[in-house]
């Protein structure tokens, strides 16, 4: 044999060496859960653990591939073995969010903000995050009211016998924008908080729906079925309030039909229904409304799904797992996580400006009301530790 021949045939079986070696198994799995294979990383990486049962590494590795493929029950065991023999393993946001859920739990604490009699739904924060608008039926119908980010300091803003619903702070927090059928059908009003009295701006017989503010605050996009389908529209607002109104005009350059739509921070996040009746997300800069469309997964189409301030995450609703939940996707890496365990509906409003909390709304509490999720704030380890022994026979 040639001395070359020696010198590959030595590399090959080095090579095979490591491959079956001890780190064979750990590289193989670590290799599969980057491509997104956790449920073959998770069979490779089960026998790492059976070659090194101590080492933590493989073990948080192991754990990591059975959270991302839904394996709740192997996930909660490895979790507690982590827990007596590498604890610090558990201080990972990921891992601690997936067993959570897989105990039975949220993953992050949330508190009702309106626990008074009567259904309270569909809120809304201010730009700057210290007030939060929403519609209540406290009062008999109906209702805009705002409060504090807190919950405190509650305070009706409308009072009219008719159905007045889906605020939308300005972008100075002075002004909401909500919908209203006091005038027969579905039309967008304006009331400004720092005086008594509402401005309507639209008054076409079609059905007006989610209004938003532009980000300079001088005009409106809402969804409507003006054209030959619902879509987003764009109106000025110089005309609210003297009997007529503005020209508006779409926003998008196609006919195909809009389901629900969000702004944040110079873009736009749309449900597009298709020819064919796929509803898909699309992503793309406001100021042109040339979104496109986006990998997502399977979602609850004509509810809201909402971009972070940052751009990088969604909240969406699926009844992947039952019923209406709530998800946060993370864009960059493709993954979901569950936020919302609980038999009541579940619908997600909007980030904070910060992104670090969010509004949704629920039944979970026998009647409709409005709740904050703080995502600085996971369940404690001792709470989590405990419901997950629960689980073990």
């Amino acid at each position: 044999m040639t001395a070359r021949r020696l010198g590959i045939a030595l590399l090959c079986s080095a090579l095979a060496l490591t491959a079956c070696g001890p780190r064979g198994p750990l590289d193989r799995g670590r290799r599969l859960l980057e491509l997104g294979d956790a449920e073959r990383a998770a069979a490779v990486l089960e026998e790492a653990v059976r070659q090194r049962p101590s080492d933590a590494a493989v073990r948080t590795l192991l754990l990591r591939a059975l959270c991302r493929g839904g394996a709740a029950g192997p996930a909660l065991r490895e979790f507690l073995v982590l827990a007596r023999t590498a604890p610090q393993a558990l201080d990972d946001p990921e891992l601690r969010a997936a067993v959570a859920v897989f105990a039975g739990a949220e993953p992050f604490a949330s508190r009702c903000l309106t626990p008074q009699p009567g259904s309270d739904a569909v809120p809304c924060f201010s730009g700057d995050g210290s007030q939060v608008a929403f519609s209540s039926k406290r009062d008999g119908n109906p209702e805009i009211y705002v409060m504090n980010a807190d919950g405190s300091g509650q305070r009706r803003a409308t009072r009219h016998p008719a159905v007045d619903y889906n605020p939308a702070f300005s972008p100075d927090g002075r002004t909401v924008a909500f919908v209203s059928d006091r005038g027969g059908g579905n039309d967008i009003y304006l009331r400004d908080l720092g005086r008594d009295g509402e401005r309507r701006l639209t008054y076409d017989p079609a059905d007006d729906q989610q209004p938003k503010f532009s980000p300079d605050g001088q005009e409106l996009f809402f969804l409507s079925d003006r054209g030959v389908c619902y879509t987003v529209w764009r109106i000025g607002l110089g005309a609210a309030g003297t009997g007529r109104e503005d020209a508006a005009r779409p926003a998008f350059g196609d006919s195909l039909t809009k389901l629900y739509f969000d702004t944040q921070q110079g873009r736009v996040l749309a449900q597009e229904q298709a020819d064919d009746g796929e509803v898909r997300l699309l992503l793309g800069p406001l100021q042109s409304f040339t979104a496109r469309p986006i990998p997502f997964p399977r979602f609850r189409a004509a509810v809201p799904a909402i971009l972070s301030p940052e751009g990088g995450r969604i909240l969406y609703v699926s009844d992947r797992d039952g019923d209406d939940e709530i998800y946060l996707y993370d864009m960059a890496a493709g993954r979901s996580q569950r936020l919302t365990v609980n038999p009541g509906q579940d619908f997600c409003f909007g980030f904070s400006p910060d992104g670090r909390r969010i509004l949704f709304d629920s039944v979970r509490g026998g009647v409709r009301d409005v709740y904050l999720m703080d995502l600085d704030r996971p369940l404690p380890l001792d709470d989590l530790l405990r419901l997950a022994r629960r689980t073990q026979p």
